[in-house]
């Protein structure tokens, strides 16, 4: 029973995976390194496509309004985590007392 245990104490973990070759193993008719390098392509695009999408978004003109909604929110939220982050943080209990 014990050298059950010890078995299994042994054979799990992330660390113990043994990955094959990337070059040698073939996905969708190509290698493992071309798939990966395609898929970081497409990542970097996503990036750029992102970037130039903010700077497009971020120049158009804002209602003044909407503007200050905005800000009322973003102040909130604020405050809300400040204050969420010192209860987690155990402040709170001294301020009590």
């Amino acid at each position: 029973m014990l050298s059950f245990l010890q078995e299994v104490e042994h054979a799990g973990g992330e660390a113990n995976l043994i990955l094959p070759d990337l070059s040698t193993a073939q996905f969708l008719g190509m290698s493992g390194t071309a798939l990966l390098s395609i898929g970081l392509l497409v990542c970097l695009g996503g990036l750029v496509f992102g970037a130039l999408v903010y700077r497009h978004l971020a120049a158009l003109p804002v209602h003044k309004s909407m503007r200050d909604v905005s800000e009322l929110i973003y102040e909130t939220c604020k405050t809300y985590l400040a204050g969420r982050q010192l209860r987690r943080s155990g402040v709170h209990r001294l301020r009590n007392r």
